[in-house]
């Protein structure tokens, strides 16, 4: 049986992964972070309800996500996400390749990991001594 952070993480994916689909091949605006990256409106609206999810659980925890930055609350625990890995084929429409990963780490430890691969309908799930 998965801890319920483990669950948790893998309804988050979920959710976050039919938010990226309802974006996928849709004509999306660039919004330039830096000279060399950019994000959508679907990683914008995955990074949200990611975010919203996270701290209606898990109030006392760390996050660190690519679109979020990072909040440190002293915990030992840290959640790290990526709302949309992979927007340039999401936003392109060149390749299935992309997807919501996420994980928990207690210290610089990973103990589960989430990839919801949306674009190739795969979901993995993995928790440390689960197998």
């Amino acid at each position: 049986m998965f801890s319920d952070e483990t669950l948790y993480a893998a309804e988050i994916a979920k959710k976050a992964g039919k938010v990226v689909l309802g974006f996928h091949k849709r004509r999306l605006k660039r919004n330039w972070t830096s000279r060399h990256y950019f994000k959508t409106d679907a990683d914008d609206a995955s990074e949200k309800l990611i975010q919203r999810m996270i701290r209606a659980r898990y109030t006392d925890y760390n996050v660190w996500s690519g679109e979020g930055g990072r909040s440190d609350k002293g915990s030992s625990y840290t959640w790290v996400w990526d709302a949309v890995d992979g927007t340039i084929p999401m936003y392109t429409g060149i390749s299935d390749h992309f997807s919501v990963c996420g994980a928990l780490c207690e210290g610089k430890r990973p103990i589960l990991g989430v990839a919801n691969a949306v674009g190739r309908g795969e979901f993995y799930l993995a928790e440390v001594g689960k197998g």
